[in-house]
């Protein structure tokens, strides 16, 4: 590959207006026309270079889109040089799965970087497609006479025959050793099932918000860290297992499947869980046990629908008084957390199982004493 230094020799220090205008800098307005002028010129230059650069020398499929989407509105002349740098950038960013991090001095150097990562994230989806196709798609689209020796020529088939694609309605894709979740995968638009068990995932990718059939979602036995804002679009969907990964924090927009019956989290790093989990009026199943847990928010108690709690072993001191007015819950599970007391209110539920064992209680309200018979079992 040629070095970064050799393309860009030629070129003078970027300079950016744009680092100043974003830092709202007091003394952005003493910057003169000439400046402005030399630095929209510059950027161009660079923005040219990299355009050109990028495709050829770190080429992916996901390189090649985003250059040429950014070489159209180039031409259209509708934004500044400095505006679509940075716009290339973030796109990068995005593809790359990666947080926003400014740009440091030099432009060009940092947005290589950027797209070096991206190159190396679709060798690595190539080779997780060629693997589902292989040991499951041939079988699964029956095309054991097909032979593709290449992800883009996978790619190429899944476009050429849509109407195949999206007849599939489940795939199970468990225990493959899949790194990444190929974008392809979510070309399949009548999928009502995925399950994608055991495997070495750390993320989900944003297209996934484009399975709008989907029913139930597995990902269980991962290293997922978070899910995407995008699972929000997931409006069918009635059932989310993520339990057994490695995810510190949920989005907002978790709240927003309003059909969600059954969530499953176990076994994660939650430390904190979102007021939006209250949206979900039809949640029978919620299922929070064996995370970090300190505090419960109190719009929890808006799940009108929920008949089975889990929430024990964590770390709870406290538990939300609202949480007494789930009238539908059968089944809460408190136990191995480090609860001292329990809100009365609790008392209103008509309980199955209530399981507070293993806390260190000082004591606890009367109104609780009707559940004695089972808390004994």
């Amino acid at each position: 590959m040629e070095s970064n230094q050799s393309v860009f020799s030629t070129l003078p220090i970027e300079l950016s207006a744009l680092i100043l205008s974003e830092a709202r800098n007091p003394y952005t307005s003493l910057v003169s026309k000439e400046f402005n002028t030399y630095s929209e010129e510059t950027n161009k230059i660079v923005l040219l270079n990299l355009l050109k650069y990028i495709p050829e020398e770190l080429f992916s499929p996901s390189n090649l889109r985003i250059t040429k989407k950014i070489e159209k509105k180039l031409f259209k002349g509708n934004h500044s040089n400095t505006v679509l740098l940075n716009l290339l950038y973030k796109k990068l960013l995005n593809a790359a799965n990666i947080p926003f991090v400014p740009l440091q001095r030099d432009f060009s150097e940092g947005i290589i970087s950027v797209a070096c990562r991206v190159c190396e994230r679709d060798i690595i989806s190539d080779d997780n497609l060629m693997k589902i196709w292989n040991r499951v798609l041939v079988s699964c689209l029956d095309v054991t006479d097909v032979k593709l020796k290449t992800a883009d020529e996978v790619r190429d088939w899944l476009n050429q025959n849509k109407d195949r694609v999206n007849k599939v309605t489940h795939l199970t894709l468990n225990n493959l050793k899949l790194t990444c979740l190929p974008r392809e995968i979510c070309k399949f638009s009548g999928l009502e099932s995925l399950y994608i068990d055991e495997n070495i995932l750390i993320s989900l990718p944003p297209e996934i918000g484009k399975l709008t059939s989907l029913q139930t979602l597995r990902c269980t036995e991962n290293r997922l860290t978070t899910l995407p804002d995008q699972i929000r679009k997931l409006s069918k969907l009635k059932a989310l297992h993520a339990s057994e990964n490695h995810i510190t924090c949920l989005p907002e927009s978790i709240g927003f499947i309003s059909s969600l019956v059954e969530l499953t989290l176990h076994n994660n790093r939650l430390s904190q869980v979102p007021n939006s989990l209250g949206k979900l009026s039809k949640l029978r199943l919620l299922r929070l046990d064996r995370n970090l847990l300190k505090n419960l928010p109190s719009e929890l108690g808006n799940l009108s629908s929920l008949r089975a709690f889990l929430v024990n072993r964590n770390k709870l001191v406290s538990i939300p008084s609202e949480i007494g007015s789930l009238s539908s819950l059968k089944r809460l599970c408190l136990n191995e957390n480090k609860l001292t007391t329990l809100p009365s209110e609790l008392g209103n539920l008509s309980l199955s199982e209530f399981d507070i064992k293993d806390n260190p209680f000082d004591i606890l309200p009367l109104e609780l004493r009707k559940f004695s018979a089972i808390l004994e079992k």
